[in-house]
């Protein structure tokens, strides 16, 4: 996850550090890494309607 001017890391075993940037990211900005090999099969719809 990268906030403001920091870089938050997250390691396999939970762990987790800040490291401090030299730029300013207005925002924030989440990463998803997700394994979707064990998912069902997915099914597209064409026509969608709220």
């Amino acid at each position: 996850m990268v906030a403001s001017n920091a870089l938050l890391p997250k390691s396999q075993d939970n762990s987790r550090s800040v490291f401090h940037t030299d730029f300013y990211f207005h925002g924030t900005l989440i990463y998803f890494d997700v394994n979707i090999n064990n998912l069902e099969d997915e099914e597209v719809l064409e026509n969608f309607e709220w």
